[in-house]
């Protein structure tokens, strides 16, 4: 009992400024899927083409299982190396405070995890709210509006870097008008009260100028997201211009 309280304290403190592997992607694209949540175990499949990684991230205690194995770079505290992870391969980790993976093999890596479901509980909501914003990030660059209707909140107002306020129907018609490539959170903090979540981080926008040059716009955003019906949506978004270092 011990053991499992210690590794959910940790859980939930790393949790608070890092997204468990299922909410982490990579350039604002999922990697892992949920095969199977109850409340004794979750199951996740990661895949990782050749040049494809996985931002920083923890992980409680879990057991892995190579399903197409291939070489794998891992970035964590003690530094880089790399790794081959053979097809057929098992592993168990104890927990990861963080780490960073990108495969640079020439073959498509997949594995699968099994972590405890009690020990995942702690993270949860922090979790989902992370992964409403790598959907949004997402919809942003593939002009869904769909899915930009559903995350986000009909009460939504955004405060642009130029100081412009707007609500949801000009938010999503801004985006589906812009020329938006992709965009990496390289900063997030979480804080969720109730039903009310604040993720505070620093992002670079990809986009191409009216005349087709690719650019950048470096920023530091809040965010506020609301529960309604069991269900997160951003309600704010503040964004400021800032110096890339």
């Amino acid at each position: 009992m011990l053991y499992l309280a210690s590794v959910a304290i940790v859980a939930a403190l790393t949790s608070a400024t890092l997204p468990d592997p299922l909410a982490a992607g990579w350039e604002g694209a999922s990697v892992c899927e949920r095969l199977h949540e109850d409340t004794d175990q979750r199951v996740l499949r990661c895949t990782f083409a050749p040049g494809v990684g996985h931002e920083r991230h923890f992980h409680v205690p879990n057991f892995g299982y190579a399903v197409s194995g291939g070489r794998m770079q891992i970035t964590d505290a003690s530094g880089t190396r790399e790794v081959d992870l053979p097809t057929g391969s098992s592993f168990a980790s104890p927990g990861t405070e963080w780490h960073e993976i990108l495969n640079v093999g020439e073959t498509t890596v997949v594995y699968l995890i099994i972590e405890a479901g009690e020990i995942m509980a702690s993270a949860s909501e922090e979790n989902a709210v992370i992964a409403l914003e790598h959907e949004w990030v997402k919809a942003e660059a593939n002009r869904d509006e769909a899915t930009l209707r559903r995350v986000l909140d009909d009460q939504f107002t955004h405060n642009s870097n130029n100081g412009e306020t707007s609500g949801k129907e000009a938010m999503i018609a801004s985006v589906l008008e812009a020329s938006i490539t992709g965009q990496t959170i390289t900063e997030r903090t979480v804080s969720v009260r109730g039903a009310t979540a604040i993720i505070f981080g620093t992002t670079v926008i990809r986009y191409d100028t009216p005349d087709g040059e690719a650019s950048t716009a470096p920023l530091r955003y809040t965010a506020v997201y609301v529960k309604r019906d069991e269900q997160w949506r951003a309600i704010a978004l503040q964004m400021t211009e800032r110096t890339e270092d």
